[in-house]
């Protein structure tokens, strides 16, 4: 009966270490909820915001070419962060896919791996070709993106205008409709 007790009590301390470091993460209760825009730092650089410009980057990509995320940008971005093991990616690369291949000439779609948090370059392959992807997957294998835009959970996108700011940052997997209806905002 005991150890149940302490068992108990030691779960609920965790638990509210664990609430109010998120709390505190967010910069509070009053922080927390949709549409919030949270401005905070993070590894001493600001959490991107709609309306900030971007961060440029060059990684190689799983074809073993360069890619360089604003090189020839003339239509609005897509940029996507997944690793292969995560469900919510799995759910929404075949939507991913799909707008890819039927919009591709208004919208890039660009899907950055989180190598470094992944199974391996093998693993992204095999994601590759089971799900028949054909859009740019550039390797992160040191982890220096997923920093440079703050990635705390995936998948996460942001949308990016042709001037190079963020339209809109995007928790969660998305449906084909909801890429389109943001694309769509957009223009």
């Amino acid at each position: 009966m005991k150890r149940h007790i302490f068992s108990t009590i030691l779960i609920l301390l965790l638990i509210s270490v664990f609430l109010a470091n998120v709390l505190d993460w967010f910069g509070g209760e009053d922080n927390l909820g949709e549409g919030v825009n949270i401005s905070f730092e993070t590894n001493g650089s600001k959490i991107l915001e709609a309306g900030d410009e971007a961060p440029n980057f060059t990684l190689q990509t799983l074809s073993g070419e360069t890619f360089e995320l604003f090189e020839n940008r003339d239509k609005p971005l897509l940029l996507n962060f997944w690793a292969s093991w995560c469900p919510p990616c799995k759910a929404e690369m075949p939507h991913m896919q799909s707008v890819y291949a039927k919009y591709s000439d208004q919208v890039e779609i660009v899907a950055v791996n989180l190598t470094n948090q992944d199974n391996g370059v093998e693993a992204v392959k095999s994601f590759q070709e089971e799900y028949g992807l054909t859009f740019p997957i550039p390797l992160d294998q040191k982890g220096e993106v997923g920093r440079l835009y703050s990635i705390l959970t995936i998948p996460t996108s942001y949308f990016i205008n042709t001037d190079g700011t963020i339209y809109q940052k995007y928790i969660g997997p998305m449906n084909e409709e909801t890429i389109l209806s943001i694309v769509e905002e957009m223009e």
